[in-house]
């Protein structure tokens, strides 16, 4: 079997983090257990000179083929685009994947590399062989709980949002390492697929345990320094404790141990500057942020008389706990989360609040700390990782048949002659066969492109070839009047400035075949003039997200109006809208998700937009228009 891992965190090239440390133990766990031949797909932005020697020991040591992701892709600008680093990554994941043949591709939440991918697959466009799999961690909604903090960049944050949930539900398997997160999804109105399971994280510990007792001299918060994994409250906690302690001929040792984050806007190290100077009679304190994976382990057993403290606020299935519990050290932590899941011992659970942590550390000072036992099976771990992995150990996706049904092409017309005959010729040339063209003359006046138009007519004179001529309507009310005169079962709209790519129709009526959507839109590229087009010199690149809603309400998320449509909703729609104010293509696609249709997108660039300042969008208010939208 071939396997791909795509992450953004990895041991070694990152020094630590949750996500890292489970691909890393997964790679070598399919490498070295099952036999696969594994490749990790590292999307971090990071030099090649840096990454190199991680790829010699990762093939010279566990058999793993460690690639990183070349971020020498030249984009136009996208526009309209509050997701646009997002896509861009998991554009290049899409296109590099597309070239591979895999068994089984794992994703991440914490990054959605993966989106393009699955949204490809669920419109059949790729990966038609390959289990797509989709591992939830800890998205920016449920993180967003945890630091008690909006994002900066808060559309990116609702962008990543969207692109995490339309993962989940699409995945051919979704996987946890707790229940917890199941639970908090489906809290929160995710919608989750059937094939999910709780898999706990892979472990293997690097050397023998050597327990030993709490010394009551040593503190260690293990964890990132930020407000989600506790440190607010640990550092609260400290200062309550701190006039408990006035008796002691020693200050107790309090060790830091993670990468340095944020407290709100300020970097983690600054925080505990100011705010341990208010107990330093009480406490010699360090920080300790610079320390790979390995050498955290090996940092917190060589204190194996110390106590661990892992206060977090929000947490799924921390590798800290894990690690922790395998390791046979001193431990308390928060009841949060997964973490319940991991530790079988109430006395060492607390609430994540400064006043139950301060009596608990005053406990331990005084009582000892009880041995935690551990829920945590690394063996069973493994078998449950084993049966992901076995043929047929989940049901495939459904298969539909692929038929190919009528398309109506609706092209609607006005003074535009001298684009027409192009756009037609595109048509043309569609590898799909089974379609009609619908063309309409929206009153033009301009007696050049009329003469082009009646020339089309008499050079298309097939039966599925229509040039209709109407009073001037506006465009809302030109495309209504066509799909009016259409026979087939989707309609499908092409202004006729734009030029269409030969697999449009094809790629489309197998979209709709396979996803069985309502509606499907689809990316584009705009020139400015033919010899640009012919050049490959675009001035931007549409990426439409899809219904995520939270931000389509302000930006066309959905896509352009040269979309696929079953001829049906189209009608219990009612059209476009046909006032002579624009955004008809946003206004309408709004109308059909906020009325419980579904609409997705082809990841593929399916038609050529023109940009030309005599165009609907060049000459109408766009305020007023999307006063009217809203």
């Amino acid at each position: 079997m071939r396997t791909c891992i795509v992450t953004s965190d990895l041991v070694g090239p990152i020094k630590n983090g949750g996500i890292g440390t489970h691909c890393y133990y997964l790679a070598r766990f399919l490498r070295q257990e099952l036999g696969h031949e594994v490749t990790v797909l590292f999307t971090s932005s990071i030099s090649e000179a840096a990454l190199r020697p991680w790829k010699k020991r990762y093939a010279k040591e566990w058999g793993i083929r460690l690639v990183g992701l070349k971020s020498t892709v030249s984009w136009p600008q996208v526009k309209q685009s509050p997701s646009y680093p997002l896509l861009r990554r998991s554009r290049q994941v899409y296109d590099w994947l597309k070239e591979q043949d895999f068994d089984y591709c794992h994703f991440e939440d914490w990054q959605p590399e993966g989106f393009l991918a699955i949204q490809a697959r669920r419109v059949g466009q790729a990966f038609e062989k390959t289990k797509l799999i989709f591992g939830l961690h800890g998205n920016p909604e449920w993180s967003r709980e945890g630091m008690l903090a909006y994002e900066d960049n808060w559309t990116l944050g609702l962008a990543h949002e969207y692109m995490d949930r339309y993962s989940a539900e699409h995945a051919d398997l979704l996987l946890s390492p707790s229940q917890h997160m199941f639970d908090w999804a489906q809290a929160h109105q995710w919608t989750l697929p059937a094939n999910r399971r709780v898999i706990p994280y892979l472990f293997q510990l690097p050397f023998a345990p050597q327990p030993r007792p709490f010394a009551r001299r040593h503190f260690i918060f293990f964890g990132r320094l930020e407000t989600r994994k506790g440190l607010v409250v640990f550092v609260k906690a400290l200062q309550a404790l701190a006039p408990h302690l006035s008796d002691r001929h020693e200050p107790i040792r309090v060790t830091f141990l993670g990468r340095n984050y944020f407290v709100g806007k300020q970097l983690a190290a600054d925080y505990l500057a100011e705010s341990m100077k208010l107990c330093s009679p009480a406490y010699d304190w360090q920080v300790v942020s610079d320390l790979g994976q390995p050498e955290a382990l090996r940092f917190v057993a060589d204190h194996a008389d110390a106590l661990v403290v892992l206060p977090s606020l929000v947490d799924n299935l921390p590798f800290t706990v894990i690690e922790c519990l395998q390791l046979r050290l001193n431990l308390i932590a928060s009841r949060v989360g997964g973490i319940p899941e991991l530790i079988d011992t109430p006395e060492c659970l607390f609430e994540p609040t400064p006043q139950a942590l301060s009596q608990k550390l005053l406990e331990c000072l005084r009582d000892g700390v009880p041995a935690a036992r551990s829920r945590y099976n690394a063996d069973e771990a493994r078998a449950a990782w084993r049966k992901v992995h076995e043929p047929h150990a989940y049901p495939s996706r459904p298969s539909r048949e692929l038929r190919t049904p009528k398309v109506s092409v609706c092209v609607p017309h006005h003074n535009y002659g001298k684009f027409l005959p192009l756009a037609l010729d595109s048509l043309l040339s569609q590898t799909y066969r089974n379609f009609e063209v619908i063309v309409v003359d929206d009153g033009s006046t301009d007696p050049e492109s009329l003469e082009t138009f009646r020339s089309l007519q008499k050079k298309y004179q097939q039966p599925e070839w229509r040039f209709l001529e109407k009073e001037n309507g506006f465009t809302g009310q030109t495309r209504n009047f066509a799909a009016r005169q259409a026979a087939g079962e989707y309609l499908v709209f092409v202004d006729s400035d734009n030029v269409t790519t030969p697999q449009m129709l094809e790629r489309m009526v197998r979209g709709m075949e396979t996803s069985g959507a309502d509606c499907l839109t689809c990316h584009n590229l705009s020139f400015s003039n033919d010899i640009s087009r012919q050049l490959g010199q675009w001035r931007h690149r549409y990426i439409p997200l899809g219904p995520c809603l939270e931000l389509a309400m302000y930006q066309n998320t959905l896509g352009d109006v040269n979309f696929i449509i079953r001829r049906e909703v189209f009608e219990k729609l009612g059209g476009f809208h046909e006032e002579r104010i624009g955004l008809e293509d946003w206004d309408f696609l709004l109308r059909l998700v906020l009325n419980g249709f579904t609409l997705d997108v082809i990841p593929e660039v399916l038609f050529y937009y023109r940009q030309s300042h005599t165009s609907v969008t060049g000459v109408v208010n766009h305020y007023a228009s999307h006063q009217r939208l809203l």
